[in-house]
């Protein structure tokens, strides 16, 4: 899996379409359990599905299939409003492993912040994000064009990033002069260790530009350079907001 790849993944072992239990299984019921393993995966719910979801998924049929595929160990089991996938835990991330992750995630960011404020100071960036110093950040982002961050080795997965960005958001971004919100997620990916998605990438942005001191000339080299530069505040703005996926 290629480490720009910011998709969310469910797990399943190579021999799992040929277990006992599952290879009697109608195509419609082994497609319901795929699919309900990938909503659990996806809205974080641990292995239980709610009944109305299932019902109008996959349907009352399918479903007994799936609570009746092994005497002791079905697939499915009935829960308080809804149904329970067997051993769940035990093969797919649970939303406690989700939290544990991104909390060293967030530990290593303060980490990597806390390295940087106390490195050398030749060694150390002196612009800060809506400090005094913004105006020194704007000469030097005046000299850059639009276009050398976007395709920058600098921010590799830009382009990645971009997809499924929805038109509105892109919409409103470009009218600020963020016209490459991908690269603003993949530059909060890089210095930050946070990601975002593009409404996150957009609030950010907008934070950012509000706190210089003038209106930046080119608001997305502005914008990206402010986070390199300025990791703990933008970090902070993230983790205040509650917009890290």
């Amino acid at each position: 899996m290629s480490t720009s790849d910011k998709r969310l993944f469910a797990k399943f072992t190579l021999d799992f379409p040929t277990n006992p239990k599952i290879a009697g299984l109608s195509d419609a019921a082994f497609r319901a359990l795929v699919e309900a393993v990938c909503y659990s995966r996806q809205h974080l719910t641990d292995g239980f599905i709610p009944s109305a979801v299932a019902r109008k998924m996959w349907g009352d049929a399918v479903l007994a299939e799936l609570r009746t595929n092994h005497p002791d160990r079905p697939s499915l089991t009935e829960d308080d409003g809804g149904f329970r996938i067997h051993d769940y835990a035990s093969h797919q991330l649970t939303a406690a492993d989700i939290r544990s992750l991104q909390e060293r995630g967030r530990k290593g960011g303060q980490a990597k912040a806390e390295a940087r404020r106390l490195a050398p100071a030749s060694d150390r960036p002196e612009l800060r994000v809506g400090n005094g110093t913004a105006s020194a950040l704007q000469s030097q982002e005046s000299e850059m064009t639009m276009a050398s961050f976007p395709e920058s080795s600098h921010y590799p997965t830009a382009r990645d990033a971009t997809d499924g960005i929805d038109a509105m958001t892109a919409r409103l971004a470009g009218q600020q002069g963020i016209t490459d919100l991908g690269a603003v997620i993949s530059a909060a990916d890089s210095h930050v260790d946070r990601r975002l998605d593009a409404s996150g990438a957009l609030r950010l942005s907008l934070h950012i530009l509000g706190k210089a001191a003038s209106t930046p000339t080119n608001a997305l080299p502005y914008v990206l350079r402010s986070i390199e530069r300025s990791p703990a505040e933008v970090q902070q703005f993230i983790d205040k907001e509650l917009i890290a996926l």
